[in-house]
């Protein structure tokens, strides 16, 4: 049997590393300032797995790191054609057994 299928739990994870990147920052120093902004649990550990789309993002979580950032809330989502590729799923609606 292959690899099981990666399961996507947000898809903002991309851009927020391109937007990082962007911005000269590494993991560690992303993490230090929503630290400093109040989120003492997010670490370079949580900041890795989100980009990597292996954790989900609160929404008050998400609109810290767009200020921080620089940048919109809009700009850290794909476009549609985008989401259809990465998350099949996510794009259709449809539940997965993994959603019950």
């Amino acid at each position: 049997m292959g690899k099981p299928a990666k399961r996507i739990l947000n898809l903002v994870g991309p851009q927020i590393r391109d937007a990082r990147r962007r911005k000269g920052l590494r993991q560690k120093d992303l993490a230090g300032k929503l630290q400093m902004a109040g989120l003492r649990y997010i670490d370079e550990n949580k900041i890795s797995k989100i980009e990597t789309q292996a954790r989900t993002v609160l929404d008050f979580e998400l609109g810290l790191m767009a200020t921080i950032l620089s940048v919109s809330l809009d700009s850290l989502y794909p476009l549609r054609r985008d989401i259809k590729r990465r998350a099949p799923d996510a794009a259709s609606g449809r539940r997965t057994p993994d959603d019950e």
